[in-house]
């Protein structure tokens, strides 16, 4: 009984994480949706710093959601399995 006990506790901290977790994205993919239009709209061409900096933040966004994905696989492993 002790150990029914245990799953729970560590479902109600991951899932607490992985809302941390997908909270914080949320906020980087608001984030860039908002500045790709907005660099879009300009007169210039961005500069190579500008493309360089964009890349590195969308490659990070791309890791982020794979660490994500990984996050709930294994809340999903966690779960009772239906019969």
């Amino acid at each position: 009984m002790k150990q029914s006990n245990k799953q729970p506790y560590y479902q109600d901290q991951a899932l607490m994480e992985l809302y941390d977790n997908l909270t914080t994205f949320n906020e980087r993919c608001a984030f860039l949706c908002d500045a790709i239009p907005g660099l879009l709209s300009l007169d210039y061409e961005p500069d190579e710093q500008t493309i360089a900096g964009t890349h590195r933040y969308l490659m990070d966004l791309r890791t982020q959601a794979q660490a994500l994905q990984i996050e709930l696989e294994a809340i999903r492993e966690q779960l009772p399995k239906n019969p």
